[in-house]
């Protein structure tokens, strides 16, 4: 039985940046997945769950519900429960998802 995930961010962003997304851990609690994005790329949908974004590289462009906000390097927000999110891209870059609980309904937005 494996105790832990680990991996080193620093590490896998370069040597995953010519995937798409890709997840590195899946547990009872939680789910945690990469996404590359080039500019103008855009990511809209809701979940019946937490969801963390983290700003690994880049520069994004964020809209929960009506409120809009920048996502730039190393930029971190918690989404509560059910929120309207829109991530689009304006430079080149990673985002980080840890959602919780790790297989919530998600719904896409158009």
């Amino acid at each position: 039985m494996r105790l832990a995930d680990r991996f080193n961010i620093k590490q896998l962003l370069p040597e995953r940046s010519d995937q798409r997304s890709y997840h590195m851990s899946s547990q009872d609690h939680v789910r945690i997945e990469f996404h590359n994005f080039s500019p103008g790329q855009s990511h809209a949908f809701s979940f019946d769950g937490n969801v963390i974004l983290t700003c690994y590289r880049g520069a994004f462009r964020l809209t929960l519900g009506s409120d809009e906000q920048a996502l730039l390097e190393f930029d971190q927000i918690v989404v509560v429960p059910a929120t309207p999110v829109r991530l689009e891209c304006e430079s080149a870059g990673t985002v980080q998802f840890i959602w919780s609980p790790p297989f919530a309904k998600t719904s896409a937005i158009a």
